[in-house]
């Protein structure tokens, strides 16, 4: 998501200079004609070097903000190289020669991620990191998109592992919309479709419903990882991505059960829930409260906590028990429902198939005018308007101050002069 320094060169064929040639002191009529020597497997390895490096190519740093907002908290530091066996992709393989690169979409601690073609098709490339994360994110979602098929979860096409250069790459559907995350902050003021924070709100819990009935928690519900696909403004579809971070659950586990105990602080802080925070034991109940908090994000077009670090945020919803503030003019049952999602007590929260009903129920009862409401272009902001509230009372605090008289005092102020 970091932007590439304005007028330098962001293509492919400039990297592979930069790979190959490795001497930055060559003329570009010299690097010309090495590159033009070189066989065209000879420019692919070049390429495959080059994707596969480890994180961070020469592009400025994202905002502290955006740093922290977009930090996932399970983290581990690079240190081995691949893995020790070959993994066992069995009918899911594609060759690394089979897909073509064409430009870069999207970028995270786990990856990069590249719009490009396989088999006539168009399809995202997931591009492993070299490192820990990297590699158990590969191994992790891979384990997972296998055995997953819904219309709301990611189209997994198959898997890269290339052994030399050393390369792990999923193979994904193109989602047209890109990320919810990037619609909702970067659009400025598109008109959506008339029903669209229902249909968003709706496919992710249909997603999750999906994942909760096959034991899966996703656990890093957020814009950032939902992918929109279709007319935006007519018809589309909200599916899940990245699953780097999900975990298996036994058979009907339940919040109270003796399931496996996940305490580990997992996900992205804006987005966590507090029994997460707190490393809590934790199940599908955590999923629920992220996804409350994607709803408010929809209806507000706001980042979560925006006047506060990510560590301040999860500090106040976890000691000091705050969720975000809502709008004025919200639908009351809409409230409601973000408000029963992201209930303190998991045991309180509404399971996926409660907020798929209600959300078809308010597609059904909502008023035209409501329903107009709920999907404005622009949304319903809530940070600014709070500050400049703010800023009003304390102007008019300072008025009523300058208007009272100045108290006097009660003993006249004794006179220093002798008798």
């Amino acid at each position: 998501e970091t932007a590439v320094t304005k007028g330098s060169d962001s293509s492919l064929h400039a990297a592979l200079k930069r790979v190959t040639l490795g001497n930055n002191n060559l003329s570009k009529r010299g690097a010309a004609e090495v590159v033009n020597k070189l066989s065209s497997e000879e420019l692919t390895q070049s390429m495959i070097a080059f994707l596969t490096q480890d994180s961070a190519p020469n592009t400025p740093a994202a905002s502290p903000e955006l740093q922290a907002k977009d930090n996932n908290i399970d983290k581990t530091s690079p240190s081995k190289v691949g893995m020790k066996d070959k993994p066992s992709l069995e009918d899911w393989e594609i060759s690394l020669y089979d897909v073509e690169f064409q430009k870069r979409i999207g970028r995270g601690a786990a990856g990069t991620t590249y719009l490009g073609k396989w088999c006539g098709q168009q399809v995202a490339i997931k591009v492993a990191a070299m490192n820990d994360i990297g590699l158990e994110g590969w191994s992790n979602e891979l384990k997972s998109l296998t055995k997953l098929h819904h219309c709301n979860i990611i189209h997994f096409l198959g898997a890269i592992y290339n052994p030399s250069p050393l390369t792990y790459c999923l193979v994904l559907e193109y989602c047209n919309g890109g990320d919810l995350e990037t619609y909702l902050h970067g659009n400025g003021g598109s008109a959506t479709s008339p029903n669209f924070f229902e249909t968003v709100a709706k496919g992710v819990a249909s997603g999750l419903l999906y994942l909760h009935k096959k034991n899966i928690m996703h656990r890093d519900i957020k814009p950032g990882n939902v992918l929109l696909s279709g007319d935006l403004q007519g018809n589309f579809t909200a599916k899940l991505t990245d699953f780097g971070l999900s975990a298996m659950l036994q058979n009907n586990a339940s919040v109270n059960s003796g399931g496996p105990e996940l305490t580990a602080e997992t996900g992205t802080y804006r987005y966590m829930a507090p029994e997460v925070i707190k490393h809590q034991k934790y199940q599908y109940p955590a999923d629920i409260y992220s996804l409350s908090v994607l709803m408010w994000e929809i209806i507000t077009r706001e980042v979560p906590f925006k006047n506060m670090s990510q560590i301040e945020a999860a500090g106040s919803v976890a000691i000091e028990g705050k969720r975000p503030p809502f709008p004025k003019g919200i639908p009351c049952y809409v409230k409601f429902m973000i408000e029963k999602c992201w209930a303190e007590s998991p045991e309180e929260r509404m399971g996926t198939e409660e907020v798929i009903k209600t959300l078809e129920e308010l597609e059904n009862n909502l008023s035209e005018e409501a329903k107009s409401w709920l999907n404005g272009p622009n949304g319903h902001p809530v940070y600014d308007q709070l500050e400049e509230e703010g800023k009003i009372a304390h102007n008019a605090q300072a008025v009523e101050q300058k208007k009272k008289p100045k108290k006097m005092s009660l003993f006249r102020r004794a006179s220093s002069k002798k008798p």
